[in-house]
């Protein structure tokens, strides 16, 4: 129970901190041409390191 709440406590501050940056820091850049990565790509991968993030305060708030 407390993995679970130390999940939806992390999920509320990230998306706290997220919705009260500037927007003009939140708008996705343009990779330039020669980049193969495009910008769905480059945000699954934000979205991935974003989950890893709160699984390991999820998985260190029991010990």
């Amino acid at each position: 129970m407390q993995k679970l709440e130390a999940l939806i406590t992390a999920a509320i501050l990230t998306a706290t901190v997220y919705f009260a940056a500037p927007m003009q820091s939140r708008q996705v850049k343009q990779p330039p041409q020669s980049s193969s990565t495009t910008v769905a790509e480059e945000v699954n991968r934000n979205a991935d390191e974003l989950i890893a993030k709160i699984w390991l305060i999820a998985r260190n708030s029991d010990r």
